[in-house]
């Protein structure tokens, strides 16, 4: 078994490019192989699988030979007659015993669902994209005690109408949660557990008081979400900034990334020492922009006139993270409005840019909470 030190991305990448024949001065060759001689003639000397778990990627090949050499069938219906065989680089290839390998599939991360939510199966995709294990589970289950949180490294609040918005975006839904498992949530928090808010789910964050939880007072509101400046429901992309200086772990390593709003009350605002606090502790983990990177100019950059800019937040620790833009909604780079110029230029990535969100809770909980 042997670790291909590279992200998953570039390594398929990678094997795309050789069995496209575009990848040059390369120690790896092609050869053509149908079924029948693969297995007649054994022209595939091992048996090849591949496990990615965020930035590395096993390949476990237990019949290679020490230097690493194997080969592999390519189960791309149009590869299948392609075998690869090859040697991988020496300074890509380190063995087993000197790698220190976190399985990201035992990271669980519980997505709650009903009552008027909708993207949970949006969510499950960024979880399961970054090597998490999702699951959808009704609030009701969780109310009557069919499921636990503690059975979770991750909660997720996602996308949606709760309760129908009524008495207030996330309002119902916030004070269902505080009444009922306030008790469970703050064993959650206090065992260092992450949390992700999305758009509703950041609303329900701000009502529920998880975010910002100044001085450490969970469950006590200290912001809240309200209709934006221009009166009416948002349906666009934006830019947005991260705060390098925020403890925030979803964040960490972004600079800037475009994602997708669809809100109708997303202004962020706080009392002014609330403001104050939350700038200096730098607890604003995102901030919407120009373009370029530059100061958002009003609207449309800034869609619902949100104070500073402030487009996502999280908790004095950064394992709480609040944001109404929906980086769910960007795992597929043909998401992106502007997918078929970048294709033409030959520089459509491999994912959309919200999956790094993703992969940073992922990766902190494979680290740190199994």
């Amino acid at each position: 078994m042997w670790f291909i030190k590279t992200d998953p991305a570039s390594f398929f990448r990678y094997f795309w490019n050789v069995a496209a024949g575009k990848q040059k001065n390369t120690p790896f060759k092609l050869t053509e192989c149908d079924q029948k001689s693969f297995f007649r003639n054994g022209c595939a000397a091992y048996e090849f699988s591949l496990v990615c778990r965020g930035d590395l990627c096993i390949v476990d090949n237990d019949g290679s030979g020490e230097d690493g050499s194997l080969s592999a069938l390519f189960l791309f219906p149009h590869l299948q007659k392609r075998l690869f065989h090859g040697k991988f680089p020496e300074n890509k290839l380190i063995q087993l015993e000197n790698t220190d390998m976190k399985d990201y599939s035992k990271v669980k991360a519980l997505i709650i669902t009903g009552v008027g939510l909708n993207c949970e199966k949006e969510t499950a995709a960024a979880f399961e994209s970054a090597g998490a294990t999702p699951e959808q589970i009704h609030l009701n289950d969780l109310l009557n005690g069919r499921r636990k949180l503690d059975e979770f490294h991750i909660l997720a609040f996602i996308g949606g109408f709760a309760f129908g918005d009524h008495l207030g975006s996330g309002t119902v839904f916030a004070n269902r949660l505080k009444f009922r498992l306030s008790e469970d949530i703050h064993a959650f928090v206090k065992a260092g557990k992450l949390v992700i808010g999305i758009c509703n789910g950041f609303q329900t964050l701000t009502r529920l008081g998880l975010a910002p939880a100044l001085d450490g007072k969970y469950f006590e509101q200290q912001a809240a979400l309200t209709h934006n400046d221009s009166g009416v429901f948002r349906d666009d992309w934006v830019t947005l900034r991260a705060n390098e200086k925020s403890p925030c772990v979803f964040t960490r390593g972004i600079d800037l990334i475009r994602l997708p709003v669809r809100h109708g009350e997303g202004k962020f605002v706080a009392d002014e020492d609330v403001i104050a606090r939350i700038e200096k502790e730098n607890l604003v983990a995102l901030r919407y922009a120009s373009a370029d990177g530059t100061p958002a100019k009003g609207f449309p950059e800034n869609p619902n006139g949100s104070i500073h800019d402030i487009a996502g937040i999280c908790d004095p620790t950064g394992r709480i993270f609040g944001l109404m833009p929906h980086p769910e909604a960007f795992l597929s780079p043909f998401n992106a409005p502007d997918w078929q110029a970048r294709k033409l230029e030959g520089t459509l990535p491999e994912w959309g840019e919200g999956k790094v969100i993703f992969d940073n809770a992922v990766r902190f909980a494979a680290e740190n909470l199994l």
